[in-house]
């Protein structure tokens, strides 16, 4: 029987791109609004880098490489040091 995998979580234990966010944005934000809306900034910023409307389309297009996302995720950190 399979396990039912964590929320966000694939059936290796990888986190999607989105609750990646979520995850590290909950162990660093101090209270519940700036969670709320530090979670929306950094959304934000990973579709205008990623050029796209939709960031979880994006992360789970079919030809979509970790190398990809792991790209972006360092051009956030450098373009948007505060989020």
């Amino acid at each position: 029987r399979a396990s039912v995998p964590d929320r966000g979580r694939d059936n290796r234990g990888r986190y999607s791109l989105r609750e990646a966010v979520d995850a590290v944005v909950a162990a660093t934000a101090s209270l519940t609004g700036d969670r709320v809306s530090r979670t929306a900034r950094c959304c934000n910023h990973l579709r205008e880098l990623a050029g796209t409307t939709n960031i979880d389309a994006w992360n789970d297009a079919p030809d979509r490489r970790r190398d990809e996302v792991f790209e972006l995720l360092l051009a956030a950190s450098w373009r948007h040091p505060d989020d």
